[in-house]
């Protein structure tokens, strides 16, 4: 069970710096929109569905989080304390959660089809399941 939450936090440690990398360039991108002289017009043309890059700013400080905390899950599945095990859980769950709702919805972008909020979903359900059996192990400790 310990390899288990070890691999799946070390994916969620992964994936958010995949997100806060992808958060990052689309933010630029953004701003590079943002500052034409007719972004405006280009974000009225598109439908008004292109994010703003405080969006993006937000997503990628999210998925720092996330990685971080990912670390203090990492760290905290081979600790025998019964308290930290479940604070480390309670935070990387709560942070993979924030992920998913904080991370714009972008059809293709910089580089690629690749839509930033599906792969927040995913990179969120593994954090969740890795702060779940990080959860479960730290019930079983004798602290």
């Amino acid at each position: 069970m310990k390899i288990l939450a070890t691999i799946l936090l070390v994916f969620a440690l992964l994936g958010a710096l995949l997100m806060v990398v992808k958060c990052t360039n689309e933010q630029e991108s953004m701003e590079k929109i943002e500052s034409m002289p007719g972004g405006g017009l280009i974000k009225s043309l598109a439908g008004g569905e292109i994010p703003s890059a405080d969006a993006f700013a937000m997503g990628g400080n999210v998925a720092l989080g996330l990685a971080f905390f990912s670390i203090f899950g990492i760290v905290a599945v081979f600790l025998k304390s019964k308290n930290i095990g479940f604070a480390a859980a309670g935070i990387v769950g709560l942070m993979a959660i924030l992920l998913m709702i904080f991370v714009p919805s972008l059809d293709g972008g910089k580089y690629g089809g690749a839509n930033p909020k599906t792969i927040a979903i995913v990179i969120g359900l593994i954090g969740l399941a890795g702060a779940g059996i990080l959860g479960f192990l730290a019930s079983k400790r004798n602290a």
